[in-house]
């Protein structure tokens, strides 16, 4: 099973059902995956199996926040604060690779 790496308090976010995207570039691993896929989510000690219920890829992270609720990605930011804290996870380069977003659900 595959395994996607979140931190602490988005994985939060996951079990209250607050946050219900899940936004990669595109990676190998990430490339890979598909919808109704069973993907284990981890951070630190702790995880959860969760299902890809679809994915969408886009050519920015603008070109998403266009078409995607922010407050789904991050609750409780803006979508200025969500566009700078993707920046800041990843570089242009990384971004060029490919905007991948996840709707995710528990299993």
């Amino acid at each position: 099973m595959r395994k996607l790496r979140i931190k602490s308090h988005f994985y939060e976010q996951v079990l209250t059902g607050k946050k219900t995207l899940e936004v990669r570039v595109g990676f190998n691993n990430v490339v890979k995956m598909s919808s109704g896929q069973l993907v284990e989510l981890t951070t630190h000690d702790r995880h959860r199996v969760i299902k890809i219920k679809a994915i969408r890829e886009y050519s920015s992270f603008e070109k998403m926040l266009e078409k995607e609720d922010h407050e789904k990605i991050c609750p409780g930011l803006t979508k200025t604060q969500v566009l700078n804290l993707l920046r800041e996870l990843y570089n242009k380069e990384q971004e060029n690779l490919g905007v991948y977003v996840f709707e995710i659900m528990l299993n």
